[in-house]
């Protein structure tokens, strides 16, 4: 597999829309005496620069939404392209949540690009403000992944957590400090309906462990598979209980 020159998927996805484009694409928008073309890297220009324009601005993004909508593979160039659009919105999110709550980046990055194709799904093509709110859902999802990242405690391994508590007893001697691996109990509350449990189940881990496969879930579906690690993070959801894992045995 080739080293890649960049280590972020946003890096990724520029490099890919920026040497694959096409000569004569781009997108058409109104102008004082009729519609003009705009090449894609001035249509981004005209999202992003000084003095912009509302209804250019719509006109480009339905284009975007609408395409990607129609392309019959799902990890298809338009895809690719709405992403790419959007990139220029969310990199200073993405910075500015990194750096404060010191989580890390290329999370945030694949959990934007997630956020784009979920929305993609359900937003409205000619909906006024559609770009504002096809970054800003992204961003916010960032900002909740980041919250979320920012309170864990990963273990890296368990068993060396269990060791190393077990070479510093407490004052009052315990019959069994650490019990034998297949001595430990979890306790769910609330306890599970007669159906099973309300919700899922999710043990977090450290990210290195769980980012070759969900960056990798995250590829195969905008067409980067060649080009990126396997990784996959788990989403999160409502709390509606707590898990706790005790000694088999204790009272507590």
């Amino acid at each position: 597999m080739a080293l890649l020159r960049f280590n972020g998927v946003f890096d990724i996805i520029e490099l890919q829309v920026t040497q694959s484009q096409r000569d004569g694409e781009g997108f058409e928008v109104p102008a004082d005496h009729g519609a003009v073309r705009l090449s894609l890297q001035e249509a981004r220009d005209a999202l992003y620069g000084r003095g912009r324009d509302e209804s250019v601005g719509a006109a480009i993004w339905g284009q975007a939404v609408s395409r990607a909508r129609a392309c019959e593979a799902p990890e298809g160039p338009k895809q690719l392209l709405l992403i790419w659009l959007a990139l220029p919105g969310l990199r200073g999110t993405v910075h500015r949540a990194s750096r404060n709550l010191r989580v890390d980046r290329k999370e945030l990055e694949a959990e934007a690009l997630l956020a784009i194709l979920e929305a993609l799904a359900v937003v409205d093509a000619e909906a006024p403000g559609l770009g504002r709110s096809l970054v800003g859902t992204a961003c916010n999802r960032v900002w909740a992944l980041a919250r979320r990242m920012a309170t864990e405690m990963p273990v890296a391994d368990v068993a060396q957590f269990i060791r190393f508590r077990a070479a510093f007893p407490p004052h009052e001697p315990e019959a069994e400090l650490v019990p034998r691996e297949s001595d430990w109990e979890l306790g769910i509350a609330p306890p599970d309906r007669p159906d099973g449990l309300a919700a899922s189940i999710r043990f977090t881990v450290r990210p290195a462990r769980v980012q070759d496969e969900w960056l990798g879930d995250l590829a195969v579906r905008i067409g980067l598979r060649d080009v990126a690690h396997r990784a996959r993070r788990p989403g999160g959801g409502a709390r509606i209980g707590t898990l706790s894992l005790r000694a088999a045995g204790d009272g507590r």
